[in-house]
C-alpha cells in the first residue's frame, strides 16, 4: 500500500478516536496518544513493505540467473518484496507490458535493463511521473526519467576488448563484430569503444561488418558465428560484443576452435560464464570483459531501495559497477580463468 493511503487512514482513526473520547467521556489526551502509536505501527509497517521490481531484458539469460541471485540477497537483507520477472524473449513491447503492469500495481521502485531505449523511454517516464523511483541497470535508458543507471560503462568495456585484440592478434588484420541485438545501448556503446579505439591504436585492422544471429537464441547465435567464419577466411579476428556464441560449447563451432587453435583467428568477447570460460581454457577465444553480474542485483537492488526509503539519497547519475579482464593465465591486471572461477563459486 502507498504511504499516501496510509496517511489517510491513520487521519480517519485520529478522527474517529476523538469523536469517541468525547462521545464515551474518554480523556482526548489519551485517545491522541492511541492514535499516535497507531500512525507509527503504520509507517513501520510500509517500510516493511517496499515492493521493488526488477526486470531484465530476458528472464532466461543464464548471465540475469546470477542478477536474479544477488537480487534475492538484497531482498532478504533489507526485507523489501521482490518481484523479479521479464520476457522470455528479446521484445521491447514486452518490456513496457510488464513496467505497465507495475504501474497498475503502484510498485514503489522499478529497475530495468533496457532493451530499446526509444521504445522504452515513453513508460519509464510514466512511471517516474507516477511518483515510482526507477533506475536502469545493464543497459540504459539515457534520454529517460530514470534516476541513475547503474551497471558496466559499456564504452570502457569496448576500449578494453579493442586493446584485448590488439595484444592478440597484433595491429593489422580484418575482422568482423559480433552483435546479437542491433540497436541496444549497452551493446552499441560497447562497439562505439571498440571501433574508435581501434581507429586510434591500430588503424591498420579494418572491420569488415556487424553480424548478428538474429535475437537472444543461443543456438542461433552459434550457428551465425560458425556459418560465417566459415564463409569468410579471409578474416583473421572477431570481437564479439556479447557472449551468446559462446554460451554453448567448442564442439558446436568446430571451424572457428579449429582456425583459433591454429593462430589463425583471434577472438574477444564479452561476458565470462562458465561456457565461455571453457573456450579461454581450450585457447579457442584470447580473452573476455567479464560484468559484475551479482552486483547489477546486489547493488542494484539496494540503491533502488535506499531511493525509496531514504529521502536524502545522492548517486551520481551514472554508477559504474566495473569489469574484469580475463585470460587464461592472467596477471598485469588480469584474472585467469581459475580466479573468475573462484568468483563465481561466491555468486552462485
Amino acid at each position: 500500500m502507498n504511504k499516501p493511503k496510509i496517511y489517510i487512514i491513520v487521519l480517519l482513526v485520529i478522527v474517529l478516536t476523538l469523536m469517541l473520547s468525547s462521545a464515551y467521556g474518554c480523556k482526548a489526551t489519551e485517545a491522541v496518544e492511541e492514535a499516535t502509536e497507531t500512525v507509527e505501527e503504520a509507517t513501520e509497517d510500509v517500510e516493511e513493505e517496499v515492493t521493488l521490481m526488477m526486470m531484465p531484458k530476458t528472464i532466461d539469460n543464464p548471465v540475469f540467473a546470477v542478477v536474479a541471485t544477488g537480487c534475492e540477497q538484497a531482498a532478504s537483507e533489507l526485507g523489501f518484496k521482490l518481484i523479479w520477472t521479464g520476457p522470455t524473449s528479446d521484445d521491447p513491447a514486452t518490456q513496457n507490458l510488464f513496467v505497465e503492469n507495475m504501474i497498475v500495481k503502484e510498485v514503489d521502485g522499478i529497475g530495468v535493463s533496457v532493451s530499446d531505449a526509444e521504445a522504452l523511454t515513453p513508460v519509464l517516464n510514466q512511471a517516474a511521473a507516477a511518483g515510482i523511483k526507477v533506475i536502469t541497470w545493464d543497459s540504459d535508458a539515457a534520454d529517460s526519467d530514470r534516476i541513475l543507471y547503474y551497471g558496466t560503462d559499456n564504452y570502457a568495456g569496448g576500449v578494453a576488448m579493442a586493446e584485448l585484440l590488439v595484444e592478440a592478434m597484433g595491429d593489422e588484420g580484418k575482422i568482423a563484430i559480433w552483435n546479437v541485438q542491433i540497436g541496444a545501448p549497452n551493446l552499441e556503446e560497447r562497439y562505439d569503444g571498440v571501433k574508435d579505439t581501434l581507429a586510434d591504436i591500430a588503424p591498420g585492422i579494418e572491420i569488415l561488418e556487424v553480424v548478428t544471429g538474429g535475437g537472444m537464441d543461443v543456438a542461433k547465435s552459434v550457428q551465425a558465428f560458425e556459418d560465417y567464419t566459415r564463409s569468410h577466411p579471409e578474416i583473421n579476428g572477431w570481437i564479439a560484443v556479447d557472449g551468446f556464441p559462446f554460451f554453448g560449447t567448442p564442439d558446436t563451432m568446430p571451424t572457428v576452435a579449429e582456425r583459433a587453435k591454429a593462430g589463425e583467428l583471434s577472438i574477444v568477447t564479452f561476458d565470462s560464464i562458465e561456457p565461455e570460460l571453457v573456450y579461454v581454457e581450450e585457447g579457442i577465444v584470447y580473452g573476455l570483459i567479464g560484468q559484475r553480474y551479482y552486483d547489477w542485483g546486489y547493488e542494484g537492488s539496494k540503491i533502488l531501495f535506499d531511493l525509496v526509503t531514504n529521502s536524502d539519497a545522492d548517486y551520481d547519475e551514472l554508477v559504474d559497477s566495473g569489469i574484469d579482464i580475463i585470460t587464461n593465465e592472467g596477471g598485469e591486471g588480469k584474472l585467469s580463468v581459475d580466479e573468475m572461477r573462484e568468483n563465481w563459486k561466491q555468486w552462485e
